[in-house]
């Protein structure tokens, strides 16, 4: 009896850490911000720990080959992860990484209780769906900018629930959806599992169709697609459905689905150029990003750039091209393409193993399975994920990627006793890799957590104070969070939180504190040509002019795609103009001659901010009449 007693508690308190940890990422973490990753990870290492000792005490979890090449795509990923040139996204990737690991393993475990396992998932699903619609609300009736903690980016009049973009809403809901097909359909489900399920099917499709994500769309109409086929069938097999009843469905459904799909890439031929009359690749404004994903991973084809390699390597491509539609890809826009260019032709091939391997394991095992429904169901999600992952970044968001995990994991069909021939040669890394995980995971949140507490109050989406003593304080704030957890956006934000009180105080040490963490910010990513003329000016005004002028050079060869927002030529021909002033005052004439012709060159180019247009005009007719005159004396 006591055991038992021991064994009821040591589930339940699994199964609640992991819905409090999934709830948590799916809330808090609905994009790639450390800061925003620290509470989930946190609780997902005291799961995985539990789930180890479940392993290891218990024996219940049986552990098979795709386990071992889940081991072994999550290595090799962390492995680049963990070397990528810009430790913040390296950072990112690699706890994505680990929580996925953590929340399959954990999940793979809890999902040895059946049914009870299923009935959290609804639970889950649920209280989100509760809270989406609440937000959604808000959004609509109050502030369509709202969201929890920071403020959407997003301006057109659609709704996006608690995430930050509607994009990532839109997976969920249609991951969420497909997923609970299996609860309002499974032949096991009492009549209040189907209601609620009902409830959460509908809901969210109703909240997918609200947020109009394109990519979303087209997902969830293959996913329903592939659901409904394999039921029909089921059915079919099972002698309640005739087969003219099936095949008019079919009919009906292949109908509808393409008349679906004709309207929406319709409209993706018009926002992307994928059709045949597109002419070039893009989306909102953004130009060839797959021809630009094709490049890059030509540039390093078997291992990758790094993790969000895009990032930088969109900007020096379309630089060298000529100045384009938008300057920074932070993404490709393409999972597929993304991982080709983070993680190369391995991490690729590798990947496809994973996907094949869950799909054909799960579709084999369909026929063998009691909860054959269910298993549709998570096929169904499974396949709009991978279909919305050509259309967005779904698998960078954590929410969407540990909601697809946990579904994938417990859906996952138990492995018989005779396939575990060699089950401790899987189930010993497993546990050892849990458990690094896990440490890993505590001591990520343990660093993190300051940071998230001031998220909550003052992250680099919102507006910095006017009053200058609340000002101070937060940048004295922030500098604390730093020297505990460093990252380039970190240190660009207490730069300019300082440079914004020079600007009030005069106080040169707050001059000297923007300079040294501008500096700092493009140490940790020197591909970044925003910051690279950030710290252009400030070792200019330190009297260090060749690192200056280095950086000016690399933004000049490398930001030519920013130009409109970063204007590297109107600043470099402004440096090379006092740099001459400078020179020509200390008798140099023949250097600052050098400087005035350059600086002609510069601004020639140079598309300067409306507010400085007539200082260009003034400038340019001064440095004619300079340069003419010093070419008459040489």
């Amino acid at each position: 009896m006591m055991n038992r007693l021991v064994h009821n508690t040591f589930w339940s308190l699994q199964g609640l850490l992991l819905l409090i940890g999934y709830l948590l990422c799916v809330t808090v973490a609905t994009w790639d911000r450390p800061e925003a990753m620290a509470p989930y990870v946190a609780v997902l290492a005291v799961a995985g720990v539990l789930a180890v000792l479940g392993v290891a005490i218990s024996k219940r979890l049986s552990l098979g080959g795709f386990d071992a090449t889940v081991l072994c795509v999550a290595g090799y990923f962390g492995w680049r992860a963990w070397g990528s040139p810009v430790a913040l996204y390296g950072q990112t990737d690699l706890v994505l990484i680990l929580s996925a690991v953590l929340m399959w393993f954990t999940c793979r475990t809890f999902s040895e209780l059946g049914n009870v396992a299923k009935r959290v998932w609804l639970v889950a699903m649920l209280l989100m769906l509760g809270a989406n619609i609440a937000a959604s609300w808000y959004q609509l009736n109050v502030d369509l900018r709202w969201c929890l903690f920071v403020e959407r980016t997003e301006r057109a009049v659609m709704p996006s629930g608690i995430f930050t973009h509607r994009n990532y809403f839109g997976n969920f809901a249609a991951v969420a959806a497909l997923s609970c097909l299996g609860l309002l359909f499974g032949k096991s489900s009492g009549l209040l599992v189907r209601v609620l399920s009902a409830i959460v099917v509908v809901g969210n499709l109703v909240l997918l169709g609200m947020c109009a994500s394109r990519g979303a769309f087209v997902s969830v109409a293959v996913g329903l697609t592939v659901f409904f086929m394999f039921y029909a069938i089921h059915l079919w097999n099972a002698g309640k459905m005739k087969k003219p009843v099936v095949v008019a469905g079919f009919s009906l459904l292949a109908i509808v689905a393409a008349g679906a799909a004709y309207s929406q890439f319709g409209r993706l031929d018009q926002s992307r150029g994928w059709t045949a009359h597109g002419g070039q690749v893009q989306d909102s404004g953004r130009k060839d990003f797959s021809s630009l994903a094709v490049d890059q991973f030509f540039e390093a084809p078997l291992l990758g750039s790094g993790a969000h390699s895009v990032e930088w390597r969109s900007v020096a491509l379309l630089s060298k091209r000529g100045e384009g539609a938008l300057g920074t890809l932070n993404y490709a826009h393409n999972e597929y393409f993304q991982v080709l260019c983070d993680y190369g032709l391995v991490g690729f091939v590798l990947l496809l193993c994973l996907i094949f391997g869950y799909g054909g394991r799960l579709v084999f095992s369909l026929l063998k399975r009691e909860d054959m429904v269910w298993g549709m169901a998570v096929f169904a999600a499974f396949v709009a994920f991978c279909v919305h992952c050509f259309f967005s970044f779904p698998a960078h968001i954590p929410a969407n990627l540990l909601t697809i995990v946990a579904v994938c994991a417990l859906g996952w069909p138990s492995l018989k006793s005779s396939e575990g021939v060699r089950k401790w040669l899987v189930r010993v890394p497993v546990l050892v890799v849990m458990l690094i995980g896990a440490a890993y995971g505590a001591q990520f949140a343990w660093k993190e957590w300051p940071a998230f507490q001031l998220y909550t109050k003052f992250n680099d989406t919102m507006e910095l104070s006017d009053w200058e003593p609340e000002l101070r304080q937060q940048a004295e704030q922030l500098e604390s969070v730093v020297g505990r957890a460093p990252n380039f956006k970190r240190y660009r934000r207490v730069g300019g939180m300082y440079n914004a009180l020079y600007q009030k105080s005069g106080d040169l040490a707050d001059f000297e504190k923007s300079a040294e963490y501008y500096i700092l910010a493009a140490e940790l990513y020197p591909m970044s040509p925003d910051l690279r003329l950030s710290e252009a000016g400030f070792m200019a005004v330190r009297g260090e002019y060749a690192q200056a002028e280095e950086a000016y050079k690399f933004a000049i060869e490398n930001g030519v795609s920013q130009q409109r927002w970063l204007y590297p030529y109107w600043k470099y021909g402004l440096y090379c103009y006092q740099r001459g002033n400078s020179l020509w005052l200390e008798r140099e004439a023949e250097m600052a001659l050098e400087y005035f012709l350059q600086a002609q060159e510069l601004l020639a180019k140079a598309r300067p901010p409306r507010e400085e247009r007539k200082r260009f005009s003034e400038i340019q007719k001064e440095l004619k009449a300079r340069v003419d005159l010093l070419e008459s004396v040489f």
